[in-house]
């Protein structure tokens, strides 16, 4: 009786003085209370009429809880309009644009929301999901670092940053900051991320020290284990790889990740059949995986089953769900077999790609053989030599050691001092100098590095944008030739993993709109792609 007579005043209280926030809040509450669910709903969308922005707010949160969604929105979005920096309305309106997919929408108010409380890790990370969504990863550094500099001993925060330096690129820097959160927190998070980094930077002997020696701690790591095997296998000891995958495939038959890498590890010692059989356990698995049927797809291509091979490329194509690389890049391959079928065109040899031998040369057409796909098969077959790409859009050079980059050329590539110059690690005036000082049989970067106008670092950073512009050049070329031609690389000082070159470049592109650039390359079947993390660890 006495809470009827309290939401009665209540009621008469907000008919003569609608304005009163704080009255619609405790009517609604009492609603709620009472059970009566639907009068509760109807009070609080009366009171988002009049309410102030501060009693909006609190009437947006009641209305989530009663799953009126978008009226709880437009109470939010009302309450940050009229008041930008009310305390949690920035907040709320973003983490409900981020959660509902409207990522690009979400980073304003949640930029506002996280500068007024850089501490609210609720809405950092609500701010980072929607850089990452948005392609936005020097933001999402920048969050990260600050992060980093008020919560130093924050290993995990650490392993989320080391992460997003890599990914821009800084390598390096990445690596140091997970190894910082390493000796701050050796758990498997943070080995794992470690172990995962070096491995991708070609580190894979420490990479492989350091999966055994948390083993040695924790034999029940399944993620370690698995990431260990692969690790093995990028040094070149299959036999050990192949042990330790095979054991964590008994202990985790329901990965189809563990089935994927053990067949990358049988297809470099040269066992087609066993690969082609772990990839069909892994569809077995993983029916629905269209990344799992091209990954089947291209291996039954190198054996030379090209009918069966179109067949997973279909069918790899009609999995692809929302992934446009993945369509693109299964229907790329379906045509290049179909076509080699029929033999509608002189296509590129397909026992070249399937056989032991590694010919000293090799060429073919671009409309074919995209160049992302192409540059994937040489990374795939560690081929050391020169590939040149001649089209109407021009001329083309890149040059891989054991299929990584070392260097590109193109066109329109800035040179390498312009580089120093857009990065702000040297200027025009210091440029010229060098350029004037240099022997003429001294390389310039060698030249700068020596007289102290740049560090090695710097030119090796600027070294890598060069290649990476060059690359963004190239991709999108869709037609023209191509041919490859082995040489010695023993002396080149420095190059960079293919993937996550051919991966940071067709993200700027993307970022810079460039949609229909050749975005067909699917890593799958990446050694060090991180398995499925074991519930023990994460």
């Amino acid at each position: 009786m006495a809470g009827n007579i309290k939401l009665w005043r209540l009621r008469r209280r907000v008919t003569k003085v609608p304005t009163d926030g704080p009255a619609w809040v405790a009517l609604v509450d009492g609603l709620m209370r009472a059970g009566e669910a639907d009068a509760a709903r109807a009070a609080a969308l009366e009171g988002l009429d009049c309410a102030p922005a501060e009693s909006r707010l609190q009437l947006g949160d009641r209305l989530a809880a009663l799953d009126a969604t978008d009226a709880a929105a437009r109470a939010w979005f009302g309450a940050w309009r009229e008041a930008p920096t009310l305390p949690g309305a920035a907040a709320r309106w973003g983490r409900h644009l981020q959660q509902t997919g409207r990522a690009g929408e979400a980073i304003e108010p949640l930029r506002s929301a996280h500068g007024a409380d850089p501490d609210d890790d609720g809405v950092r990370d609500a701010l980072l999901a929607a850089l990452s969504k948005t392609g936005a990863t020097g933001e999402r550094a920048e969050v990260l670092a600050a992060s980093v500099a008020r919560h130093p001993d924050d290993a995990h925060l650490l392993v989320r940053y080391g992460k997003a330096l890599i990914e821009i690129g800084q390598r390096r820097q990445g690596i140091e900051a997970l190894r910082r959160a390493h000796r701050l927190r050796a758990d498997g998070r943070t080995v794992i991320a470690l172990g995962v980094a070096l491995g991708r930077s070609g580190d894979s002997q420490e990479a492989v020290v350091l999966f055994e020696q948390y083993m040695a701690e924790r034999p029940d790591a399944l993620s370690a284990q698995i990431n260990c095997g692969v690790a093995y296998g990028e040094i070149g000891d299959f036999t050990t790889a192949v042990r330790y995958l095979l054991d964590a495939s008994q202990r985790a038959p329901h990965l189809a990740a563990i089935q994927q890498n053990l067949a990358v590890i049988f297809s470099r010692m040269g066992q087609l059949d066993a690969a082609i059989d772990a990839l069909r356990l892994a569809a077995r698995i993983e029916p629905a995986a269209g990344r799992i049927q091209l990954q089947l797809a291209r291996m039954l291509a190198r054996r030379g089953d090209l009918h069966e091979g179109v067949a997973a490329a279909s069918l790899a194509a009609s999995l692809s769900g929302e992934s446009v690389q993945l369509e693109m890049a299964a229907n790329e391959l379906r045509s290049t077999l179909l076509a080699t079928v029929t033999g509608e065109y002189p296509a590129v040899d397909s026992s070249d790609m399937g056989s032991g031998e590694r010919p000293s040369a090799m060429s073919g057409d671009l409309m074919h053989f995209p160049l992302p796909n192409l540059l994937e098969f040489l990374r795939s077959e560690r081929r050391t030599g020169l590939l040149q790409i001649v089209s109407m859009s021009g001329v083309g050079e890149v040059r891989l050691r054991d299929g990584d980059i070392t260097s590109v050329s193109a066109s329109q590539v800035s040179r390498l001092g312009e580089v120093l110059i857009e990065t702000g690690h040297l200027d025009a005036v210091a440029l010229a100098g060098a350029l004037g000082g240099r022997p003429a049989d001294m390389p310039l970067g060698m030249h700068l590095v020596k007289s102290g106008a740049v560090t090695a670092e710097q030119l090796a950073g600027a070294a890598r944008e060069q290649a990476l512009r060059g690359l963004m050049e190239l991709l999108p070329w869709e037609q023209g030739n191509f041919s490859f031609i082995t040489e010695d690389g023993s002396a080149v000082p420095e190059s960079w993993p293919t993937q996550g070159m051919l991966l940071d470049a067709l993200r700027r592109l993307d970022e810079e709109g460039y949609s229909e650039a050749a975005e067909s390359i699917e890593l799958v079947g990446d050694l060090f792609g991180e398995a499925e993390p074991s519930p023990d660890i994460f």
